[in-house]
């Protein structure tokens, strides 16, 4: 991870992403495209999860189809924390994408689903680290309303981490 990356406190870019799921293909196929449809002046990428690549399009919906504003993510050319730092806002239910969008500075958008998959992250959310929405009118409204959108996650989990002391480490390495 690259922890001196600086994001902009501005939405400069209008890059969304929204991380896709097996469990809740349909629900977030349909968040991108909702979002590619309300929000003209973004760009929504759709991250497919590696085993569906090949296969995507006998797998979702036949509607789910990229136009100007949505790109489909179906190839594994880039690694998706060029996703992360290209794009403003990170949307997803359970994936890891949404823990390693905090390492650039970025607040994630906790989906809530019907499996209960974005409870995985109720500690962050509940401090503050990401933000809890229901639907694409909760993350239009984000979107909208937000003027700092992103986090010092650094700062955020100081209080839970201490310096790295190395003299400590030496010695705890000499003990075993």
């Amino acid at each position: 991870f690259d922890f001196k990356y600086k994001s902009p406190k501005k939405d400069v870019n209008k890059n969304i992403l929204v991380v896709g799921t097996i469990k809740n293909r349909n629900q977030l196929s349909s968040i991108a495209m909702n979002l590619s449809n309300k929000l003209n002046d973004y760009h929504v990428y759709y991250k497919l999860r590696p085993e569906e690549n090949k296969d995507w399009k006998k797998l979702y919906n036949s509607d789910f189809l990229p136009s100007k504003n949505l790109t489909i993510i179906d190839h594994n050319n880039k690694k998706v924390d060029y996703y992360i730092k290209l794009c403003t806002y990170i949307i997803g239910t359970q994936s890891s994408v949404l823990f390693e969008s905090l390492f650039y500075n970025k607040n994630p958008l906790f989906l809530v689903d019907k499996h209960g998959w974005y409870s995985d992250y109720e500690i962050f959310y509940q401090n503050k680290i990401g933000v809890i929405v229901n639907d694409e009118k909760d993350i239009i409204e984000y979107i909208n309303s937000s003027t700092d959108i992103h986090i010092d996650f650094r700062e955020k989990i100081s209080n839970y981490t201490k310096e790295f002391d190395e003299n400590a480490f030496f010695q705890f390495l000499k003990k075993i």
